[in-house]
């Protein structure tokens, strides 16, 4: 049974929804139902239900998380000095009945039993910090998708500008467009870098500017200003949350440390994860993120790979982009080591995963002993490697030593007599050839 005050043999579910909120008070030793009622979903139904509970003499309190209507009122209930547990859907076991009231009921029995872990839920402002995160990855794949469609028309036109600008959607590229756009062909050349100008001409040249559709192409541009400017801004307040909380400033310090992690990525798994210390070892924390291998077996034979994808999607990618920067630019010599060496077997695909689980390890063991990350110099990289190289050919010898001593046994049994013995020597005599 899970921890609840002694004597108080009362407990609260609550099954949330957009505009109302059902609870339920029953005793969880004989299961019985004390009292039932349904709240509005706002401020004054909020402090109804407190008053009711603290009536009815119930201090325990059970809430379901479906959806994002039960955040006010466990904030609400905890500034009232009620002691509140999170409990997810997805692991309360399945009932036959289904209403509001045999949820909340069910909800609150659960959990009295012990058969329902209590869900995790993070403070207030990692709540604010993962909501910035998530709306700016959004708008970045939104403004990816513009991206995308303008890149489609350019193609359609011949219009080959990658040649030029190493990013179309650059300072410069963008005031190429525009001027192209606007029938400028000389004020798009004189925009373009000076070595690059006899190329694009060639370019404009072989293309058909004809069927070009300038006018969507603009609506796009000016689409996609408008998403870089948002997402500037949401930058500007996520910076402005981890300056304002000392703990999250120090974590996006240590993490900013590691080759290839900049702040947003930063603050990203920060978010994601929440505690650091909820999480035992690193098997734990790749485990709850997803980045773990998904077995699937049965009758001897296994189908599916891959990973399992359980957890936060926007952690997962955020780690596989850094771990893709690490890869380009080679700036973490052991990091890209580990990553090397398992391209050459698995290839590139299932390496960068590999990468991006490692990470998050490293991430975790730094933040939970407060230290910055120090890349392994070249010569602690080859200690390594002999180390490595020593332990296998001690390995190696041991096992030449047991097959020796069994060869010898074996030999000595053949010189005893006995053709069973004979054809036993014989065989593991091949067997280790």
């Amino acid at each position: 049974m899970n921890e609840l005050k002694y004597l108080n043999l009362r407990i609260c579910g609550i099954d949330p929804h957009k505009k109302r909120f059902t609870s339920v008070i029953l005793n969880f030793v004989n299961e019985s139902i004390i009292g039932v009622r349904t709240f509005s979903n706002d401020r004054y139904g909020y402090n109804e239900l407190a008053e009711w509970l603290s009536e009815n003499m119930c201090s325990e309190v059970v809430i379901e998380t479906s959806n994002n209507f039960w955040y006010a009122i466990y904030d609400c209930l905890k500034k009232h000095g009620f002691s509140v547990h999170a409990v997810s859907p997805s692991q309360v076991p399945r009932k036959r009945k289904k209403s509001d009231k045999h949820d909340a009921a069910w909800i609150a029995l659960m959990y009295a039993k012990g058969l329902v872990e209590e869900s995790y839920v993070p403070d207030e402002n990692i709540r604010k910090l993962r909501n910035l995160i998530r709306i700016r990855r959004k708008l970045v794949d939104e403004s990816t998708s513009h991206k995308n469609r303008v890149q489609s028309l350019l193609s359609a036109a011949r219009l080959d500008l990658k040649r030029v600008f190493s990013d179309i959607f650059g300072v410069s590229g963008m005031r190429m467009l525009k001027a192209l756009i606007a029938g400028d062909a000389d004020d798009a050349i004189r925009v373009a870098p000076a070595k690059k100008r006899e190329v694009l001409m060639e370019v404009l040249s072989g293309a058909y500017l004809e069927s070009l559709d300038k006018d969507l192409i603009l609506v796009l541009l000016t689409e996609i200003e408008r998403i870089n400017e948002a997402i500037s801004r949401i930058e500007m307040m996520i910076a402005r949350v981890v300056d304002s909380d000392e703990r999250i400033k120090k974590q996006v310090e240590i993490l900013i440390s590691i080759p290839g992690v900049d702040m947003i990525t930063a603050a990203t798994v920060i978010a994601e994860i929440g505690d650091f210390e909820r999480f035992i070892d690193g098997k734990q924390i790749a485990s709850y993120s997803g980045l773990v291998p998904r077995i699937n077996e049965s009758n001897g034979k296994q189908w599916g790979r891959g990973i399992t994808k359980r957890g936060s999607p926007y952690l997962r990618h955020v780690l596989t982009e850094a771990a893709g920067s690490i890869v380009r630019t080679k700036a973490s010599k052991s990091l890209y080591l580990f990553y090397y060496n398992i391209m050459k077997r698995r290839g590139h695909k299932v390496a960068l995963v590999a990468l991006a689980r490692k990470l998050l390890v490293v991430m975790h063991a730094l933040v939970m002993k407060g230290e910055k990350y120090r890349d392994a110099s070249k010569s602690q990289l080859i200690t390594r490697k002999l180390k490595r190289i020593e332990a296998y050919a001690r390995r190696y010898e041991k096992m030449i030593r047991v097959e020796i001593s069994e060869l010898r046994r074996m030999l000595g049994i053949f010189k005893s007599g006995g053709v069973g013995d004979i054809v036993g020597a014989a065989s593991f005599h091949r067997s280790l050839k």
